[in-house]
């Protein structure tokens, strides 16, 4: 079986929860209406419908962490701070860039308590199991290390919307494939990506002495995992 066959097999995993995802949303907005044919389905799909794919998120996350559950490296306390760090300085850069260029679109009306929950922390857990633990090391299998993150993170931003977002997703989801590869424990890359999704949730506009902070972060963060050079991960 070629390289090619082997890719588009190991998105099985990605199809179906993309797809589950969507019939969790159209399902309970067809429920909803079968109940309140004048209901505000908008203000559904923010309130339950959320609440909703949350909890499927858990479920899938769960599940798909079980089915593939392998053994972790142990990482030391010292280790999150650089990658949870660079998860933050990443996100507040890319934003900065965004509000400067006057590129944002996001326009969300969800609660920001369900934003926090589902954005910020549900939706990074299952992405990182997904894409990292499943997707990105079922690649590994018949790619080198440094191109089966490239296509997992291409993959992952494919699946983001608009050439913007696409492009921030591509070069975050390349980050989140780094630090699992190199310290090869799933915890440090949902830190990395909950801390990046959590802080975007606060900015609002463009701030030069915010963006600074973003770029002192990387500079240290990448400065600190670099010093550990127990494992060169894109030389292979």
């Amino acid at each position: 079986m070629g390289k090619f066959s082997d890719f588009v097999l190991s998105l099985k995993e990605i199809v179906i929860v993309y797809i589950l995802q969507y019939i969790v949303i159209l399902g309970s907005s067809y429920i909803y209406l079968s109940i309140a044919p004048r209901g505000d389905v908008m203000n559904f799909l923010t309130t339950m419908g959320y609440i909703l794919l949350i909890l499927f998120d858990i479920i899938v996350a769960i599940y798909l962490y079980l089915k593939n559950k392998r053994k972790d490296n142990k990482v030391k306390a010292m280790d999150y701070f650089p990658v949870v760090y660079l998860g933050i300085g990443m996100a507040v850069t890319l934003n900065m860039f965004i509000f400067l260029f006057d590129m944002n679109n996001d326009a969300s009306n969800i609660n920001i308590y369900l934003a926090i929950i589902s954005s910020g922390i549900v939706g990074p857990i299952l992405e990182e199991i997904l894409f990292r633990y499943v997707f990105l090391n079922k690649l590994r299998k018949f790619f080198t290390t440094r191109n089966a993150i490239l296509l997992s993170s291409l993959v992952f931003a494919l699946l983001h919307g608009d050439i913007v977002t696409m492009l921030y997703a591509f070069i975050m989801g390349f980050v989140f494939a780094y630090v699992y590869v190199k310290y090869n424990n799933i915890k440090i890359s949902i830190l990395c990506h909950i801390s990046s999704n959590v802080i975007v949730l606060f900015l609002t506009s463009f701030n030069i002495w915010i963006m600074l902070l973003g770029l002192f972060g990387i500079w240290i963060s990448i400065y600190l995992i670099l010093k550990d050079n127990k494992k060169n991960v894109l030389m292979n």
